[in-house]
């Protein structure tokens, strides 16, 4: 996120340094100010700790330092959608599973898997991963 602060007086330059909680300290210079134009000086910040820190001072809070415009960066609309399509993928996975009832035996799975998809497998581990990969239940396997 990109934010445009403007210094509400009419000067040519501020440089203000504010010291954050950890002992780092930040010069902010706000620059293009016009006095014969009556053109207040602004600053451009796209740090994330540097708007933060700002916008927590006292300046901010009186009214001397104004956010004028706050606009997006293409990362932050990414990053804003990616989390709105995970769940819609989740539930269409879980919609895919296929219960096949009435095998009850590893020996039934097996030939079932082998007649279904054309496979040759003599395991039921091998079978399973098969019918895993195909989104296939046997509820009924176990059952007498």
């Amino acid at each position: 996120m990109i934010k445009t602060y403007r210094y509400n007086e009419l000067c040519n330059n501020v440089s203000l340094t504010i010291s954050g909680a950890g002992g780092n300290s930040m010069r902010y210079n706000f620059t293009h100010g016009n006095t014969y134009m009556r053109k207040c000086p602004e600053l451009t910040l796209r740090n994330k700790y540097a708007q933060d820190l700002l916008d927590n001072h006292e300046l901010v809070r009186s009214g001397k330092v104004t956010c004028i415009r706050t606009t997006l960066e293409e990362s932050d609309i990414v990053q804003e959608e990616e989390p709105v399509n995970e769940p819609a993928k989740k539930t269409t996975t879980k919609s895919q599973k296929e219960e096949v009832a009435g095998i009850r035996t590893a020996e039934e799975v097996i030939n079932y898997i082998n007649n279904r998809f054309d496979k040759d497998c003599k395991t039921l581990g091998t079978a399973m991963k098969h019918a895993d990969k195909a989104g296939l239940i046997f509820p009924d396997y176990g059952k007498e």
